[in-house]
């Protein structure tokens, strides 16, 4: 196999497997989860990029890149962890009312 063609390959994988198992796993989740839950997982796809690229380019990171990382993955989790406004009593704009 000659250079070109790895370079094919690589591009196919590279165009591929982010966009079809990617979309799929999306479509999956989206359909077995709660779709704010989900799409906050989103927000984590450009750290886990810069570190793939630290990982398997030698790419360097600096200290700022971390704060970031550090609030993406706060945001997440915070995200995740919220409770759903039907998780409220007595309340369809999701705020907390008096129980009395």
């Amino acid at each position: 196999m000659g250079r070109g063609a790895d370079s094919v390959g690589a591009l196919a994988w590279a165009v591929l497997v982010p966009s079809v198992v990617g979309t799929t796993l999306l479509m999956w989740m989206m359909r077995h989860g709660e779709a704010t839950k989900v799409t906050a997982l989103l927000l984590l796809v450009p750290p886990l990029a810069a570190v793939q690229a630290y990982l398997f380019f030698g790419e360097t990171l600096a200290p700022l890149q971390f704060l970031g990382f550090a609030l993406a993955l706060g945001g997440v989790l915070m995200t995740r962890s919220a409770r759903a406004p039907s998780d409220f009593h007595g309340s369809v704009s999701g705020h907390r009312t008096r129980d009395r």
